[in-house]
């Protein structure tokens, strides 16, 4: 995984409010 594809993540868990890896996971199984 790309250090973008982890900034893009971050941002997005911040913007939830949900844990990274709840979107990693997400993301992986999508």
């Amino acid at each position: 995984m790309s250090k973008r594809r982890l900034i893009d993540i971050k941002t997005m868990a911040e913007k939830y409010g949900c844990s990274v890896h709840e979107i990693a996971g997400a993301i992986a199984w999508d």
